[in-house]
């Protein structure tokens, strides 16, 4: 089951990856470790989940922060749950 279930996973991280204008995409764990990805590095995803844990801290409730990064030429955005981030980024062209 374990491997039907990641195959599933990359599968899906894939086809968000094609959608247009995306430029990346990835899943990871909260620590920052890549479970599944397309053109994120580990540096970005290590990044991406020191931002989320940051973010959080900044909320009064316990609800889970999404985080949208705009930069000149792409978006990125965070977003997750008790176990896993995800991570898009878009271009803004």
């Amino acid at each position: 089951m374990g491997k039907r279930l990641f195959e599933g996973v990359d599968h899906k991280i894939k086809e968000l990856s094609q959608e247009e204008g995306v430029k990346a995409a990835g899943l990871l764990n909260l620590q920052g470790m890549l479970v599944s990805a397309q053109n994120v590095s580990s540096k970005e995803a290590a990044f991406a989940a020191s931002l989320f844990h940051n973010a959080k801290q900044l909320s009064s409730d316990d609800q889970k922060p999404v985080i949208l990064v705009e930069g000149e030429h792409s978006n990125s955005l965070i977003k997750g749950d008790e176990d896993y981030l995800l991570l898009v980024r878009k271009s803004n062209s």
